[in-house]
């Protein structure tokens, strides 16, 4: 399993999130697209794309983020 951020090999004891590429680009669940994407970035073929601890903390390329609880709701 690969990270779709910087294609790294995951290896044992790895930290990762994961989503489905339409999660991801915010288009909706499109399964034959999530399947192909999953499989080209991650090497998955559950249509799911991982990214790496690497690529989700400060300064990478992908950052985790903490909900507050006081930011505008969207409606």
């Amino acid at each position: 399993m690969k990270c779709a951020g910087c294609d790294r090999e995951l290896e044992a004891g790895d930290r990762y999130i994961e989503d489905t590429a339409g999660g991801f680009f915010g288009v909706g669940t499109h399964p034959e697209v999530d399947t192909v994407m999953g499989e080209l970035l991650s090497g998955r073929v559950d249509g799911r794309m991982v990214f790496c601890e690497d690529c989700t903390t400060p300064g990478g390329t992908y950052e985790f983020k903490s909900y507050d609880g006081d930011e505008e709701q969207e409606r």
